[in-house]
């Protein structure tokens, strides 16, 4: 079986944030629709809500490549 980490906006917002990091979930979901950040996918609702699936190794892995280091 797969373990595929998803976390929400908030959940990666302060993530990052613990890395150092100063964003909000709004700023981080614009970025994912946007194609800025590689480790998650934005999906737009009926409602034109963005759903956005942040996946957790991806995003640590990006932190590493970007100077992050734990």
């Amino acid at each position: 079986m797969i373990n595929l980490a998803v976390l929400s906006a908030q959940e990666a917002a302060e993530r990052l944030r613990d890395m150092g990091m100063k964003i909000s979930p709004d700023m981080l979901r614009c970025g994912i629709e946007q194609g800025q950040f590689p480790f998650g996918v934005s999906i737009r609702s009926k409602d034109n809500n963005p759903r956005c699936y942040i996946y957790e190794k991806k995003l640590i892995q990006w932190a590493k490549e970007n100077g992050y280091q734990s």
